[in-house]
């Protein structure tokens, strides 16, 4: 038997170790509890497996190193700064439920547990991290997106959700068998956003209102680049399609102006120039991403220049991957 095949089967067996010592959830394997490949053996076609990662190690390790085997076919990145790995070959996940991450297009997302329920479908450890999972962007040289696993805590009494991963409270909205977040999205993965603008607003509105310049990330939500947009919102949760948006601006027809403009958010959006992203629009538009339609439309884009206009869908093109847009994120019921 090869070395890469002994390997793999210590791999896959400390995996089964794990989770059956922990009541059948999967647990974090560190690079260490791997050991290293043999470097002077060689697969069934001769050649030499890619090994074990030096810099890859409990201590010194970071998001992003990876071991690479089967000749290059299969990668194992290292998720976290403890050293926790996720398998990309897609066979399995290192938490419980980031498969989830890999099929963003899909309707189906976890239902909604009852009132005061905590919706749970990833493990955390004691310290209150919890295995990241890691996705390839479209770029071969362009790092992964590495988003952390948790699933929210939800309450369906008060129509609250929390995202553990940065301790933000969403209000939601219902509008027929889908939940809504009612604001946009604030978690920042390790790359693959748009934060770098700063926006003046009136801190009290009236005669005497004051203005302050903030950051637009803080005041308007994360602005995701189209390669981030698919694995950003918290487990369970997924990018709205075409046909829940459009029952969402029909529930909101008859709303007054005002309340459009807050739910929706013109908050502008990024475009990359050359080198540069560049913030614009702001108070003018705005855009959410959502899950690729039929036609090829990616986003919607609500507009305001002097009077409310119609929200349009944008369909992609070659300049799709040069903007950054925000992201509501929802759950079917």
């Amino acid at each position: 038997m090869s070395a890469l095949k002994t390997w793999i089967l210590f791999f896959c067996a400390a995996f089964l170790f794990a989770a059956c010592s922990d009541g059948g959830s999967p647990s974090k394997v560190s690079v260490d509890e791997l050991g290293d490949v043999d470097s002077s053996s060689s697969d069934d076609d001769g050649s030499k497996p890619e090994g074990s990662n030096p810099t890859a190690k409990s201590g010194s390790s970071k998001p992003g190193d990876k071991i690479v085997i089967n000749g290059g076919k299969d990668t194992i990145y290292v998720a976290d700064a403890e050293g926790s790995l996720y398998y990309s070959s897609g066979i399995f996940c290192w938490t419980e439920g980031c498969e989830k991450n890999f099929a963003p297009s899909s309707s189906s997302a976890t239902k909604p547990a009852s009132s005061g329920a905590n919706v749970s479908g990833g493990s955390s450890s004691s310290k209150g991290n919890s295995s990241s999972s890691v996705k390839q962007s479209s770029s071969s040289q362009a790092p992964a997106v590495s988003v952390d696993s948790r699933a929210p805590t939800v309450d369906m009494t008060a129509m609250k959700l929390t995202d553990v991963r940065n301790n933000q409270t969403y209000s939601l909205l219902k509008i027929g068998s889908v939940y809504w977040m009612e604001s946009n999205l604030t978690y920042k993965p390790n790359t693959g956003y748009q934060c770098d603008a700063t926006v003046e607003i009136e801190t009290e509105p009236g005669p005497e209102a004051t203005k302050e310049t903030v950051n637009v990330c803080d005041h308007y939500g994360i602005y995701y680049a189209y390669s981030a947009k698919d694995v950003v919102c918290p487990s369970g949760w997924r990018l709205p399609t075409k046909d829940e948006v459009d029952a969402a601006l029909a529930s909101m027809e008859k709303k007054p102006r005002k309340e459009l403009d807050e739910w929706w958010v013109l908050g502008g959006r990024f475009k990359q120039e050359g080198s540069n992203w560049l913030f614009g629009n702001n108070n003018g538009q705005g855009h959410l991403w959502i899950q690729k339609s039929s036609a090829n439309e990616v986003a919607i884009r609500f507009q305001d220049y002097g009077s409310w206009e119609t929200p349009k869908y944008v369909t992609a093109d070659d300049q799709t991957e040069k903007r950054a847009y925000n992201v509501r994120c929802v759950m079917s019921e």
